[in-house]
């Protein structure tokens, strides 16, 4: 076997080798990964839960105060009644308490700031150094520096770089109302600006949809026949030629009609009237004749009884002609208002 042979063979092996350790760190990498994140996770709920317990228990302490607040407010009523009783030693007394509740309320504020304080902010700040430390590990490998992740900026230069930052947001969102067509400085509209506004806007949406109509092939013919359907006796139909229709021309003669037989029964009206009118006035003018001849000529009208069943028997026939001639009125004006109506609904 010669040199070269070996040194083929010795290259073949070295590369076989190394694909076998670049596929055995692929593999050690997709398993080391899910298991860094988990352990993260569970950094991260484990140090919740003990900012949790921090933040209740410092919250009972401030419940606990406000307990005391109250003895402090209840000891001070407690003075105050004694002062006004004139009982002096008990209000002193009652001073004294309101003022030992006062200071163990104190105390415990202050304990449960502290403990609170400990706890904030509320994030998992361990947690979240890891990830990005995890991160940047995967990235550079050994030449990361963990110093990166400081912040090493003093409190003067967060405040100016957050401020910075809020201009920058302030700035973006102007540029995009500007790129909107918006202006940014413009004052809120009136209530007429808006009302014409949204006037000139309708128009241009009624001549935009017109046109659409148009353009669309077929589009008109079923709108038009939609809107001829939907809009029943609000628009007037017109005939093959763009006349007036034969429902139309029904229509229009129903309504003459209609005017014409509210005329005639009005007309007819009067003329009851003015005929019960003559016919009350006539009954006026014969009374006291009818009368005399009831009085004196007993034989001719009879008996008193009698002469006031004729007078009776009189008025009662003029109460019916007058009922006539109104009734009779008032049946041809719903005769007509019906054929009127019959003829509305035959031509719908």
């Amino acid at each position: 076997m010669t040199t070269a042979t070996r040194n083929a063979e010795s290259g073949s092996h070295a590369a076989s080798s190394s694909r076998r350790s670049a596929l055995d760190l692929g593999k050690t990498l997709l398993k080391l990964a899910p298991r860094q994140i988990q352990d993260e996770v569970q950094i991260a709920l484990l140090e919740l839960k003990k900012k949790g317990i921090g933040v209740g228990v410092a919250a009972g302490l401030f419940g606990a105060a406000l307990v005391f607040v109250t003895f402090m407010v209840t000891s001070l009523i407690v003075a105050m009644i004694a002062g006004i009783a004139g009982v002096g030693h008990m209000a002193i007394v009652a001073l004294f308490v309101a003022l030992g509740f006062l200071v163990i309320a104190a105390i415990l504020a202050l304990i449960g700031l502290g403990r609170l304080k400990k706890s904030l902010p509320l994030k998992p700040n361990r947690a979240i150094h890891g990830l990005r430390h995890d991160l940047g590990v995967l990235k550079d490998g050994r030449r990361f520096d963990e110093r990166s992740l400081l912040d090493t900026r003093t409190k003067e230069q967060r405040e100016a770089d957050a401020k910075r930052a809020a201009e920058e947001k302030q700035a973006k969102a102007r540029q995009e109302k500007i790129d909107k067509g918006i202006d940014p400085d413009a004052k809120p509209l009136t209530l007429e600006q808006l009302i014409s506004i949204t006037s000139q806007r309708r128009a241009n949406l009624a001549e935009t949809r017109d046109d659409f109509v148009e353009d669309v092939p077929g589009l008109k013919k079923a709108v038009d026949g939609d809107g001829a359907s939907g809009r029943g006796t609000s628009a007037p139909r017109r005939g093959a030629q763009g006349g007036p229709s034969k429902a139309d021309e029904l229509r229009a003669t129903a309504s003459r009609k209609l005017e014409t037989a509210k005329v005639v029964a009005a007309s007819r009206f009067e003329q009851a009237k003015a005929v019960a009118e003559e016919k009350r006035q006539a009954f006026a003018e014969r009374k006291p004749a009818s009368a005399v001849g009831v009085h004196g000529e007993t034989g001719r009208a009879g008996s008193p009884e009698r002469a006031g069943a004729v007078e009776g028997g009189s008025m009662a026939d003029r109460l019916k002609e007058r009922k006539g001639a109104v009734a009779t009125a008032g049946a041809s004006l719903s005769a007509f208002a019906i054929l009127a109506n019959k003829l509305s609904n035959r031509s719908k």
